[in-house]
């Protein structure tokens, strides 16, 4: 079968000196230690002799404790036994080379019988680069980590320093606004009715940016509790009612599962059903309708979608809907807002072990769904 082939490619197999070769031309350190003897080194090919920067005849006389500073001198024996043990190893270590600088490497390791000897022969990988690429990334997270930690912190603080003024403005506006002992004029009183307008809509903004540091510094608890779904729903529809019938909003409530109770935090379930109420309204079109219902997905969780007839959203914002101060483009618009409301009504969620998610599509409104474990 082989009549054909040259005469030098017939015993190829056993030419010991074309895998020397090759081995010697491996871009790879390559090396055998010889367990007999101590683990002495006895082999290494050109690339290994670059990586450790001593003449082949020194690494030659070397033994473990001279490149590894995993092992010592005064324990050789028990090393040389613990290496004898091993048959396929891969790890990471260090390598000391002749300059003296600690190199971290990726080891293999196979035990090998050489002329009845046992031996161990490896190569390894010189990972310096990918080490300080991971030891920047860890630093870059930390550093995130502390800036996010000091914002969240800055945030808090600066949310209660403004709350005590803002305060003592609104009640004293309002006392203003009912002094039946010096009544106001009806310009006056407008002007007051402002003042109150205004103050409590930033009452309302720095409550929002003081539970967004709360959650991110991890200050936010939850009590988790039986929680009765359809009661949620029709205490967060009272609340965001007015808003609905100023906005000509019908608010049609869709639950049908009476007693369907979930795992969750009774206030923050209803603060996430108000935040998405409070959405569907605001971001309707006028005369619109706003649907809400909630159903068994599973046998272990329970669903509840808020569901609007507003302009709906494009792929894009859909991927950005959740992220804090992004308003989407309605900033320039008669709709108030801060943009964090989702991104609190998201980290509400996923702190009481449930899910949010968004499906839209432009022209055919929004339907926001959390999804709970069933209690």
């Amino acid at each position: 079968m082989n009549e054909d082939r040259p005469s030098h490619l017939q015993n190829v197999t056993e030419d010991a000196e074309l895998f020397r070769m090759l081995i010697e031309m491996s871009g790879d350190p390559i090396f055998m230690i010889d367990d007999e003897d101590d683990c002495r080194m006895i082999y290494v090919n050109e690339a290994a002799v670059k990586h450790f920067g001593a003449p082949r005849e020194e690494i030659l006389a070397w033994r473990i404790p001279d490149w590894d500073p995993n092992f010592s001198y005064e324990k050789l024996p028990e090393h040389v036994e613990q290496v004898k043990n091993i048959k396929n190893l891969f790890i990471e270590s260090v390598h000391r080379v002749k300059s003296g600088e600690l190199v971290p490497v990726e080891i293999t390791l196979n035990a090998v019988n050489y002329k009845g000897r046992l031996c161990h022969f490896g190569y390894f990988k010189n990972i310096s680069e990918r080490k300080k690429a991971e030891a920047s990334l860890v630093r870059a997270r930390d550093e995130a980590e502390a800036a996010n930690r000091s914002k969240s912190q800055f945030l808090a603080s600066m949310s209660h320093e403004l709350r005590t003024p803002m305060n003592a403005m609104l009640g004293f506006a309002q006392l203003l606004e009912y002094n039946s002992a010096a009544p106001l004029t009806d310009k006056q009183k407008e002007y007051v009715r402002h003042i109150i307008t205004a103050g409590e809509h930033l009452r309302d903004l720095i409550d929002e940016v003081l539970d967004l540091a709360k959650i991110d510094s991890g200050k936010m608890t939850v009590n988790m509790e039986p929680v009765d779904v359809c009661k949620s729903v029709d205490a967060a529809i009272y609340l965001v009612k007015k808003m609905a019938k100023d906005r000509d909003i019908i608010i049609e409530n869709m639950c049908k599962c009476e007693g369907l109770m979930i795992r969750a935090d009774g206030t923050r379930f209803k603060q996430v059903l108000l935040n998405l109420l409070s959405n569907a309204v605001k971001y309707n079109r006028p005369g619109g309708t706003v649907h809400i219902w909630s159903e068994l997905s599973s046998d272990a969780h329970v669903r509840v979608c808020v569901e609007d007839t507003g302009s709906g959203l494009t792929p894009e914002k859909i991927s950005r809907v959740f992220e804090p101060f992004n308003r989407l483009g309605a900033e320039g618009g008669n709709i108030p807002g801060t943009g964090i409301g989702l991104t609190i009504t998201k980290k509400l969620v996923e702190t009481m072990d449930a899910k949010i998610w968004l499906e839209s599509e432009p022209g055919k409104g929004s339907r926001f769904y959390v999804e709970f474990n069933r209690a």
